[in-house]
């Protein structure tokens, strides 16, 4: 995107592969930030549905379920 972008995970288990970098799990409550003009990928790894909140230039915050 445009900006760094914020991914905090409420729910689930999510597998960020961002360009650069090594691929990051997380769970509830882990956050992981994308850098500027950066691709990247999310995977929904965990046996349930996950749920996480995208917050970029912290005047927008959106909600995605990933089944």
């Amino acid at each position: 995107g445009d900006t760094r972008e914020w991914w905090i995970v409420q729910a689930g288990t999510l597998k960020f592969t961002i360009e650069g970098q090594e691929p990051v799990v997380t769970g509830k409550g882990g956050m992981v930030q994308v850098p500027y003009r950066t691709l990247y990928q999310i995977e929904n790894v965990g046996t349930e549905m996950s749920l996480s909140v995208l917050a970029y230039n912290f005047k927008r915050v959106l909600g995605q379920v990933w089944a």
